[in-house]
């Protein structure tokens, strides 16, 4: 029954799928009821109090909002404020039962392997038979993303690694195929940093000479034409005009931070406005080879603008606790044999870093949001699993010590 828990609350962000969902709060506040209550019973140390604290102190700042700006709206406070809760709290109760589980890497790998099962179904379905949501344009034809949504693709990638590092070489392939049908630019950037990253820190002495020795071609490329990666991806499909949407949304997302700059024009006010906001941008200039804006395209912008610099400072310190655990766990996969949590460590340690300081990304900080449904879902067994591990190191550690001095005695 406890692995069964474990299970279907990892797959449990699969339920924030669909944008545009009405019932998205509902659905958070569903699924931590059920799992909060299941965790509970489990539970036998206290709460780490950091991330609480900053996420009460953030969702506070949210219902004050409300008070303050034009047309604020305090039940619509009250109500992010209960979702976001909600959707840390089961994550929070999660972290304080480990102990209680013998073995957390199994349902965690069978998890794994469920949620790749569901994506490579729901991926080729898509692109080859058109089922869900699939688009013209992408890097091989189409965009597919099957009823996963696209802001699933950065998932991909976790699991591209992930399975890299597990020698699943058959899986890797398929994700990685998965990836390149989703068409995402900032996807496959996501994907070769991983990489990149992983190569930097686990690969053998004589791989890295080739990775200094590439990284000195592009730095000595971008200082002789800096536009050059511009230039290799303007060959891609609609590439200008997913150019212009974002600079068109950055620009206008710098507007509304200008407005409000403490405390922001409201969370989610910039999804009534940037619309209409980005065309009399573009007809000012000029400009209409742009696809529609719908949200200011980057999440640290997004939150400077609609929850100003109180909002955007308590997100920035989130991300430190987050970069600051995995940074952990790439020290601790570092000093482990092949195993399984090896694997899930250095994988979703690169992933934590890399989707935090350089996916381009829109409201992952958002309850119900399934990015920061996957975000608190690899901290959280991150963090389990690096405690785990480093116990079981120190007392083998201590173990052979004592057998040491032992013989030593002897």
């Amino acid at each position: 029954m406890r692995s069964l828990s474990y299970i279907a609350f990892f797959l449990s962000p699969l339920a924030y799928s669909q944008d545009g969902d009405s019932q998205r709060a509902y659905w958070v506040v569903l699924i931590a009821l059920v799992f909060t209550w299941l965790f509970l019973r489990q539970r036998i140390k206290s709460i780490e109090k950091f991330e609480p604290y900053v996420v009460l102190i953030y969702s506070t700042m949210l219902i004050i909002q409300q008070m303050i700006i034009a047309k604020g709206d305090i039940f619509f406070g009250l109500k992010f404020f209960v979702a976001t809760v909600a959707a840390f709290f089961p994550f929070w109760v999660l972290r304080s039962t480990h102990w209680y589980v013998l073995d957390v890497v199994t349902p965690l790998r069978r998890s794994i392997d469920i949620l790749f099962l569901i994506v490579v179904l729901q991926i080729f379905s898509s692109f080859f038979f058109g089922v869900g949501e699939r688009y013209e344009g992408g890097l091989v034809g189409f965009r597919a993303f099957g009823f996963l949504g696209d802001s699933f693709t950065s998932v991909i990638t976790f699991l591209v690694l992930y399975f890299w590092l597990d020698r699943k070489w058959i899986y890797t392939t398929l994700a990685l195929a998965c990836l390149l049908m989703t068409g995402g630019k900032m996807g496959i950037l996501m994907m070769a940093a991983m990489f990149a990253i992983h190569f930097s820190l686990f690969s053998r002495s004589a791989v890295k000479p080739l990775f200094i020795i590439a990284g000195m071609f592009v730095l000595m490329k971008t200082l002789v034409n800096p536009y050059w990666p511009l230039d290799i991806l303007s060959n891609i499909k609609n590439f200008e005009f997913a150019l212009n949407n974002r600079l068109f949304s950055f620009q206008v997302g710098w507007t509304y931070f200008q407005e409000n700059p403490i405390i922001g024009i409201g969370i989610n006010e910039g999804l009534y406005r940037v619309r209409e906001d980005t065309d009399v941008l573009a007809d000012s200039l000029g400009i209409d080879n742009y696809f529609a804006v719908g949200q200011v395209h980057n999440a640290y912008l997004r939150t400077l603008s609609e929850t100003g610099l109180i909002g955007a400072c308590l997100l920035l310190m989130l991300v430190f606790y987050w970069v600051k655990g995995a940074v952990r766990a790439l020290r601790v996969s570092r000093g482990l044999p092949l195993c399984p949590e090896r694997a899930f460590l250095a994988a979703s340690g690169i992933w934590v870093i890399c989707f935090t300081l350089g996916y381009q990304t829109t409201g992952w900080f958002e309850n119900g949001h399934p990015q920061l449904a996957w975000l608190l879902m690899f901290s959280t067994f991150n963090s389990i699993i690096l405690e785990r591990t480093s116990v079981k190191m120190r007392a083998t550690t201590s173990w052979q010590a004592n057998v040491s001095g032992g013989a030593i005695a002897k």
